[in-house]
């Protein structure tokens, strides 16, 4: 078999087993956090793996608690997508990277639906990368437009996801814990599939179901910090000021009613991986740390690892281009 060959297969295998249908199931499974004393199950899943997520726990329920009420339809909030669900499911599409209109009809419809939760009840909360997008919910006193103008700068400034979480979160009546303490007085968990950097699990989807460690003075930090006061909108400005000063309640720095787990990130998937490429007959280089910079400089860096850690060697003028490529007796993979 062909080194390209092996590499498909290393990467197949493990990708089968990161499936986030199958990741939550077996999560479920495992951990037992679904009981026969339920009197109803809220299911709420949200972001780009949102409908596989779906799919998973409702797999599991089908099979291990048939009887036990799942309340209304379940409610997906995802990205356009054609990927088909088998079972009757409340589906919405909104909008990524950017929030939209629909984004908005979607905050309003899963705070509705978790609204009539008890402490009798359990609320499944499925959450993936993207959410902070497709589910949105500003304060009334900051528009989707002004949202709309504000994330497309930060997009574009070069922050980090981390700090602008860290501004999504302070003009937001959901995310940074505000969810989960919309859902009292039931008792909430949720699993989550991260795509942020460290998987902080209070910055991905702008931690809607942690306490938030983040004010709205390090928000107002940021975007100075970025040169952004001058350019965002007067509405968001001046409700982060009233945060500041205590008009405005801050995100909540404590959550009892929600247990948060993360099921599958980045470095899940590289451990799991490098299992595979070992089970192969490979030894796998695990680079230390987080890639968190420009990609043609970051590649570059990479290259300079590798070098040191093989004896091939990595082809550095159009690396950063047009991908790496390892010089292996002419053969380039």
């Amino acid at each position: 078999m062909s080194l390209r060959e092996d590499a498909k297969k290393i990467y197949s295998s493990s990708i089968v087993k990161l499936d986030p249908s199958g990741t939550v199931f077996d999560y479920l499974n495992t951990n037992k956090i679904v009981t026969a004393n339920h009197a109803n199950i809220y299911l709420v899943a949200f972001g780009k793996a949102s409908i596989s997520m779906m799919s998973g726990c409702l797999d599991y329920l089908a099979k291990k608690f048939p009887n036990t009420p799942i309340y209304e339809k379940p409610i997906i909030i995802s990205n356009t997508s054609n990927e088909k669900i088998q079972y009757d499911v409340d589906l919405n599409f909104a909008s990524h990277p950017v929030p939209d209109e629909k984004s908005i009809s979607a905050g309003n419809k899963v705070i509705n639906y978790i609204s009539s939760s008890t402490k009798d009840d359990l609320v499944l909360f499925l959450i993936s990368g993207g959410a902070s997008a497709l589910l949105s919910k500003p304060p009334q006193s900051i528009s989707l437009r002004d949202k709309i103008i504000l994330t497309d700068f930060l997009l574009k400034s070069g922050a980090s996801i981390n700090e602008m979480n860290t501004v999504r979160k302070h003009m937001s009546d959901i995310k940074g814990g505000r969810l989960a303490k919309l859902a009292n007085p039931s008792s909430c968990h949720s699993l989550i599939i991260s795509d942020v950097i460290n998987d902080d699990i209070s910055s991905i989807a702008s931690g809607p179901t942690i306490a938030d460690s983040t004010t709205f003075k390090d928000a107002l930090d940021i975007l100075e910090n970025y040169k952004l006061l001058e350019k965002t909108p007067p509405s968001i400005i001046c409700y982060i000021k009233k945060g500041i000063n205590g008009d405005v309640e801050e995100s909540p720095k404590e959550i009892n009613n929600c247990i948060n787990k993360i099921i599958s990130s980045n470095r899940l998937y590289r451990e799991k991986l490098a299992s595979f490429a070992t089970l192969n007959g490979y030894e796998p280089i695990m680079i230390p740390g987080e890639i968190t910079g420009e990609a043609k400089k970051e590649a570059l860096l990479l290259i300079e690892y590798i070098n040191k850690h093989t004896n091939c060697l990595l082809y550095t003028s159009d690396a950063a281009d047009e991908g790496l490529g390892v010089d292996l007796g002419g053969r380039r993979i």
